[in-house]
């Protein structure tokens, strides 16, 4: 029996433009998806004498029932295994660490890492069938098997451009306010009348490009903020907390999470020990 550990890592978006509602019901995006030091951790084991799936779920987080054939894990293991025609018992243990409904796309990363670490396992290089199995699966899958730091994503997420980032990093804060929120009803709700700022989105990139620091307050942006603070006080009230400590933040995805980023380690080291006391998820991160 082989048994390998792999890391599923979290996301923000440090950009996020909603380009307009696709035939197929979803949404075109051009939004920056930068990967964090927040994840969760998949132990997978592979048995030749046996047959099927068996998932166990560690739940560090939020993650109450959630049924074994219903998540992506399992559904990606599943389809995986179907497509290669594989013989195998697969066994995977998922310790889930990235809180759920966070705009982080633990999930997504979780689907992606199980689909990249079978194929690793079993040796399977047609690199495309697996991403399209990711695709279907989720709009944030395709870039967690890009295994790549910072990228463009395009279309509905599916459309990844993997981004050589040269500028200095800054820490990052996260904070979870443990509210759900309905990435279906953000879209449904948001107002369409408005122009892109794809414009700001290219000077963002560029200025990433360049071995310096970047002033992100000038860059940082999420179309469907304004939404989600409508549908819930309780996220805009955790930015404008954020913003009353001295941080720019920003929300990830649809929400609910929001993010903070600085130059100034100890001073995020002295605003997270402080959340630490309202908030049950608080991470003090890093771009990975």
């Amino acid at each position: 029996m082989i048994t390998d550990e792999y890391k599923a890592f979290a996301k923000v978006n440090l950009f996020l433009e909603i380009l307009g509602r696709r035939d197929d019901g979803y949404h075109n995006i051009k939004s920056l998806f930068a990967r964090v030091d927040i994840y969760d951790s998949l132990k997978i084991s592979i048995n030749e004498k046996s047959l099927g799936i068996s998932l166990e779920v560690i739940n560090k987080s939020n993650a109450f029932n959630i049924a074994n054939t219903n998540n992506l894990v399992y559904r990606a293991a599943d389809m995986f295994m179907r497509e290669f025609d594989i013989k195998s018992g697969v066994s995977i243990t998922l310790t889930k660490n990235i809180p759920l409904g966070a705009g982080l796309g633990g999930g997504s990363s979780d689907c992606g890492m199980t689909l990249a670490a079978l194929s690793d396992i079993f040796k399977i290089k047609d690199y495309k069938r697996v991403f399209d199995i990711g695709a279907s699966l989720g709009s944030d899958v395709p870039f967690f098997l890009k295994n790549t730091s910072f990228a463009c994503c395009e279309g509905r997420g599916e459309i990844v451009t993997p981004l050589d980032i040269k500028a200095f990093l800054p820490s990052v804060l996260v904070v979870f306010p443990s509210v759900s929120i309905s990435t279906k009803e953000v879209y449904q709700s948001m107002d369409h009348q408005y122009t892109p700022k794809t414009d700001l989105f290219d000077m963002f990139v560029s200025e990433l490009m360049e071995e310096k620091m970047v002033d992100f307050s000038r860059y940082l942006f999420n179309r469907l903020e304004a939404t989600t603070f409508n549908i819930s006080k309780e996220v805009g009230q955790l930015k404008e907390l954020l913003l009353s400590e001295g941080l720019f933040s920003l929300m990830s995805g649809s929400g609910s999470s929001i993010f903070a980023i600085s130059y100034d380690y100890q001073k995020l080291k002295k605003i997270y020990e402080k959340l630490l006391e309202s908030f049950d998820f608080v991470f003090l991160t890093k771009f990975v």
